[in-house]
């Protein structure tokens, strides 16, 4: 991500932090470590998830890339989760967003299930 680009990104986070909205962020290559491979993550991702760690409104940050699901949260109570493809194994689903929660519902598998209140 571009020096420009962390500084909106930044002062975009601060003023929804302000606003007291909650944020999920849609990206195309992971931000934390323990969901990605060395290969498959955002060159510049400490940077970057030190920037959406330091305002409380981001929840959830969804990538592709790596082409498998993976979920963890980070140390911050932020989701992070990995998209699988549907190119390889058929899956596709739907995220339902509540006040509370995020879910995670994809055909044939259980839900994921996501307290985005923690922060």
């Amino acid at each position: 991500v571009s020096t420009q680009s962390t500084w909106g990104l930044s002062n975009t986070l601060r003023e929804a932090t302000n606003n007291g909205d909650k944020v999920i962020l849609l990206m195309h290559i992971p931000i934390l470590p323990e969901i990605a491979g060395k290969r498959t993550i955002l060159f510049n991702y400490q940077q970057v998830l030190d920037i959406v760690n330091s305002e409380k409104c981001v929840v959830a940050v969804f990538a592709g890339h790596t082409h498998q699901l993976a979920y963890a949260m980070d140390a911050s109570g932020v989701h992070h989760f990995t998209i699988d493809t549907p190119l390889e194994n058929g899956t596709f689903g739907v995220v339902e967003v509540f006040q509370d929660r995020l879910e995670v519902l994809r055909v044939g598998k259980p839900p994921i299930i996501m307290d985005i209140n923690r922060r």
